[in-house]
This record gives C-alpha cells, sequence and structure tokens, in this order.
C-alpha cells in the first residue's frame, strides 16, 4: 500500500484539527452547544477523514485520538470558564445593589436631621404674655429617630449581613420581622427583596419568583428593575425560558436606564433571542 498519499492526508487532518482548537478560542460567550450545526459537520468530515487515513497509516490512528481527546478537555474547561464567571457577575451586582441600599438610607437619614424651618410668630395684639406651651415631645421632634425606626434600620443591617455570611434561612426570617413590625417603612420594599435572594440562593426558585414579585406592590420601590430582573432568572432556572425572554423584555421596555440592561441583553441572547 503506498503511504505517501497520505501525506497530503495528514496535512488536512492536522488542518482540521487546528480549526477545531481555533474555534475553542473564540469569544466566552460562544460554547460548543451554541454551535452545534458546525460542530456536527466538522465531526462527520473529522470522521471520514480518520477512517480513510487510518487505512493508509494505521498508527496515526492514536496520534488523532490523542487530540480528539484534548479538544474536548478543551471544551469542557470552557464551559466551566463561562459558568463560573456567571457566578462572579451575579455575586458582583449583589454587592451593588448592597451598596445602592446604604446609599439610599444614608441620604434619608441626612435629609431626616436637618433642621425644619421655623413658622412665623403671629403679630401681637396685646402686650399680655401668652401662656408658655410645653415642649414638643421627643416623637414631634424632625431631628431625632424614634427608637422603633431606628430598631428596624438596626435589624435592616444585621438581615443583611446574615445574607452575606450566607445563613440565608436566618436572613429570611429577620426580613419577614421587618415586613411585619413595620409594613409601611422605608426598608420595607428592601426586605421584600432581598427575601427573594434569600430563598434564590437557597435554590428555591418558586418561591424566590413570588417573593420578588411582590416587591411591585410598594408603588415607590426602587428594587423594580432589579426584581425585574430576578423574576426573569427565576423562570430560567425552572426551565421556562419564553416566560424568561417576555421578563427579560419588560426589563428594557419598563427601564430604559437601569444599571441591569446589558445583563439582561446578554441573557437573551443565551436563551436564543
Amino acid at each position: 500500500m503506498n503511504n505517501s498519499s497520505g501525506v497530503p492526508q495528514f496535512a488536512g487532518m492536522v488542518a482540521l484539527i487546528a480549526l477545531l482548537l481555533t474555534g475553542c478560542g473564540g469569544p466566552a460567550t460562544k460554547n460548543a452547544s451554541t454551535a452545534s450545526p458546525d460542530m456536527e459537520r466538522i465531526e462527520e468530515e473529522f470522521a471520514a477523514l480518520k477512517q480513510e487515513f487510518e487505512q493508509n497509516n494505521p498508527a496515526a490512528g492514536q496520534q488523532i485520538e490523542a487530540l480528539r481527546t484534548e479538544l474536548q478537555a478543551l471544551i469542557v474547561a470552557q464551559d466551566e470558564g463561562i459558568e463560573k464567571l456567571n457566578d462572579q457577575t451575579m455575586n458582583l451586582g449583589n454587592r451593588v445593589a448592597l451598596l445602592s441600599d446604604q446609599v439610599e438610607q444614608l441620604r434619608k437619614r441626612i435629609e431626616n436631621l436637618k433642621p425644619q424651618p421655623a413658622s412665623p410668630s403671629p403679630a401681637r395684639k396685646s402686650k399680655k404674655k401668652a401662656p408658655r406651651q410645653p415642649p414638643p415631645s421627643s416623637s414631634d421632634r424632625k431631628g431625632i429617630f424614634r427608637p422603633d425606626t431606628y430598631k428596624i434600620q438596626v435589624s435592616y443591617k444585621a438581615a443583611l449581613q446574615d445574607y452575606y455570611d450566607g445563613k440565608f434561612e436566618q436572613a429570611i426570617g429577620e426580613f419577614g420581622e421587618i415586613l411585619a413590625m413595620a409594613p409601611g417603612s422605608d426598608l420595607a420594599d428592601n426586605a421584600q427583596y432581598w427575601t427573594g435572594e434569600c430563598y434564590f440562593s437557597l435554590k428555591n426558585y418558586r418561591k424566590a419568583l413570588s417573593e420578588f414579585q411582590k416587591v411591585f406592590t410598594y408603588p415607590k420601590t426602587n428594587k423594580g428593575d432589579a426584581a425585574q430582573l430576578k423574576i426573569a432568572l427565576c423562570y430560567r432556572e425552572l426551565g421556562e425560558p419564553a416566560n424568561a425572554r417576555a421578563e427579560l423584555r419588560k426589563l428594557l421596555r419598563d427601564y430604559p436606564r437601569s444599571e441591569f440592561r446589558s445583563r439582561a441583553q446578554s441573557e437573551l441572547k443565551t436563551l436564543g433571542e
């Protein structure tokens, strides 16, 4: 059997392997599953060429199989890297949300501490001294925190800390106490949102979905876009891609200036839109 004809075939085989390896080095957002038509075609060509080449040079079969194994290992490593990057992005988003909470609460405290303008005293009609009025009670002073308000703020910070310490079930109880004690508090919508985050971290996506939807019962919430994104992610994890895409489109439509727009667009691409 003439082995000289195997040289160009071997060169073609090497070129094909190089093409496969080059495909693995593309952007991190493209993995083996998203390029299935091309991969199937290349696999078919690879199998046919491998069979033909082995007939002329049986010893080369082991080298080809080793290259194929290396290719599969690269694909697996790429998929694991993408999953790890997605987890890091989600954790960073949670940290940003926490900082936003803290800035918002600080702003509200500063507003409460500002002295209120004194009302003008009425013109005197006589020189008779008016009876002295008792000093205002502590609940009437604008610059003093009422004990219940202060307690809620302390409880909220403790619950957030438990969330970031991974004590999700304990944090759920603490956020629940805030919602029960002060459902009209400025922190109520935030407590509701972080309750959803706790269930999401526990991978109870159906319950998390319900909790995130409750955020919208607070008309003035500043957590609307964040909750909208997490509703979409809950549907994604529950295996309902159509609902996930619909919720992501709703985020892009209702919150044109949201910091989560790029994340929503990326998720839509991942979900095939």
